[in-house]
């Protein structure tokens, strides 16, 4: 009765966990999709914005996977309060506590999820992601009479033909470039021909004019980002070696390795949560938002105080404050699966 009574909780979590899982990952996706693009000198081609969502796939799904669990479990146990069945299952002689069990094995088998998204998927992802908006810069594409932002250039060419390029028009920093022809290259090359390069007036400098017959010219592209969300267990490993051996603080890549570990880890906590809050009658939605904030709060208070704490500590004490809040919530959840003062819904 206990065991089937925390599998049946489960079983009605299940659906809308999935349901949660699947909204956030998709609205995140859009956000960060749409984040990268504006940050792009060049957007890609429509293939390498598939590519571009691919890559951000597992970062986004890292973070919505973790919060449908929670706000599945938060819904079940909540339409159990409403129901009677916590009620229903004290009388039966079965403590609430007897659903921990299979909350926690989804607890634990969402955690395994997410770390492998952490350790593996993700950071393979991330850099895929990078690389992609990097090719689609480099691989320079322009319209006729359409501007280009590249770095800190504006690209305009009146005409296009494949890579030629017809009355070329170029602004970077104080000074503009106007062609009669050009060609793109690849790496952000533009070569120019028959053209004149002109100081714009900025502050009362003095202005210059260069005529020339030809010019090639870089354009500054974004280069892949190689950042420490970007690297792989093993790549994190050695940059720890590397600097520790040169003498340098470690501190920053020691953390981003540790804190790949600490949501996995934290998930079955987070699960064993939902059901007191749940039972309490709490909203699913701004049960899981309170839960969330306050686990970002003190994941960026550790992250600050990781110099003082070490790197271990401060990825730990995100865990330390779920496991008390845990503790708490369960310590003054009744037997019977009610509140001091609370019955289920219709009940005195």
């Amino acid at each position: 009765m206990r065991a089937s009574a925390g599998r049946a909780l489960v079983a009605e979590a299940l659906p809308v966990m999935g349901l949660a899982t699947a909204g956030l990952a998709v609205v995140g996706l859009l956000v960060v999709l749409g984040q990268a693009l504006a940050a792009a000198a060049v957007a890609p081609a429509p293939a390498g914005v598939l590519r571009l969502a691919l890559g951000l796939s597992p970062v986004v799904l890292g973070i919505a996977l973790p919060v449908g669990l929670l706000f599945g479990l938060v819904a079940a146990a909540r339409s159990w309060r409403e129901g009677g069945d916590w009620l229903a299952l004290a009388a039966s002689g079965g403590p609430a506590r007897a659903a921990a069990g299979p909350v926690l094995v989804v607890g634990i088998v969402g955690g395994l999820a997410v770390a492998l998204l952490s350790h593996g998927l993700e950071p393979l992802g991330r850099r895929e992601a990078w690389r992609t908006l990097a090719v689609a810069a480099g691989d320079l594409r322009l319209q006729p009479g359409r501007p280009v932002v590249v770095g800190e250039a504006l690209v305009l060419a009146g005409d296009v033909a494949g890579r030629e390029l017809t009355d070329v028009r170029l602004a970077v920093g104080d000074a503009a470039v106007a062609a009669r022809a050009g060609m793109l290259r690849g790496g952000g090359q533009v070569a120019l021909e028959d053209g004149q390069a002109r100081s714009l007036e900025v502050g009362g400098a003095r202005p210059w004019t260069l005529d020339f017959a030809r010019a090639e010219l870089r354009l500054d592209v974004m280069a892949p980002r190689v950042e420490l969300a970007d690297r792989t267990d093993a790549e994190l490993r050695a940059l720890v070696a590397r600097q520790e051996a040169e003498g340098r603080d470690a501190t920053a890549a020691r953390l981003a390795l540790a804190r790949r570990s600490a949501l996995p880890l934290a998930l079955p906590l987070l699960a064993l949560l939902a059901l007191p809050l749940g039972a309490r009658g709490l909203n699913p939605g701004p049960a899981t938002v309170a839960t969330v904030l306050a686990w970002w709060a003190v994941l960026r208070v550790s992250d600050q105080l990781a110099p003082a704490w070490g790197p271990a500590a401060a990825a730990a004490a995100p865990i330390v404050a779920l496991a008390l809040g845990c503790g708490v919530a369960w310590g003054s959840w009744r037997e019977g699966g009610l509140w001091p003062g609370r019955g289920p819904r219709g009940a005195p």
